[in-house]
């Protein structure tokens, strides 16, 4: 996937007009999220026709800020001049589950098309047809797909894909009388040590406090 290892710059070394792609990645770096979002809308703007501003303002809209509206729109946005992109149509299946639309979702991983170059697909797809069953109520089916996931992340040598799935696996194990959310939270730790990425800290400290919240 996109925004894999945090860079250490400053914006303003950049000497260009509309340093928006720059800021978005230092705002990244920094946790600044509005700021990210923001700037990664400008940067939508200057090059509305590249796939990584859209990917990655969907992505921000999704994950950090949890508008399943606006990912969606954005995701959309992006499929018009980018119609095969897998990551947009994840993003999709990703919203239409988060909010109910099980049909959408399973129409959209439908569509995908694996690709040796993005192997972080096939377990993204595996997680998100985890995260259909578990919203579906079939807990035993989503840990089994969503096992199937992180089984695939695994064989990745950074590890932020399987990172992520073990993060939302163990969010919809927070319903259950039987959850395993805590050890999921371990195994996802630990794989933080190998994993690159930007929103790593932030969904792993959302999760631990979601946790807390939940057996305290």
């Amino acid at each position: 996937q996109v925004w894999g290892v945090p860079a250490d710059f400053n914006v303003e070394e950049f000497k260009i007009d509309r340093p928006f792609e720059a800021a978005a990645f230092e705002a990244l770096g920094q946790s600044d999220w509005k700021k990210a979002y923001s700037s990664t809308l400008q940067w939508l703007g200057d090059e509305p026709f590249s796939s990584e501003p859209a990917r990655l303002a969907s992505y921000i809209s999704a994950t950090v800020f949890e508008d399943f509206a606006r990912a969606e729109e954005l995701a959309n946005f992006g499929l018009v001049t980018n119609p095969n992109d897998p990551g947009f149509h994840i993003g999709l299946a990703f919203s239409y589950a988060s909010t109910g639309r099980r049909d959408e979702a399973y129409s959209e991983l439908s569509k995908i098309e694996l690709s040796e170059s993005e192997d972080w697909v096939g377990a993204a797809i595996e997680a998100n047809y985890g995260l259909l069953a578990f919203r579906g109520g079939y807990a035993e089916s989503g840990r089994k797909r969503y096992g199937m996931a992180v089984q695939k992340a695994d064989l990745i040598k950074d590890k932020r894909t399987k990172l992520t799935a073990l993060v939302y696996w163990a969010t919809e194990e927070l319903a259950l009388p039987d959850s395993n959310s805590v050890s999921l939270l371990a195994e996802a730790l630990e794989a933080n040590k190998a994993a690159s990425g930007y929103f790593n800290s932030f969904l792993l400290q959302r999760l631990t406090e979601r946790i807390s919240k939940k057996f305290v």
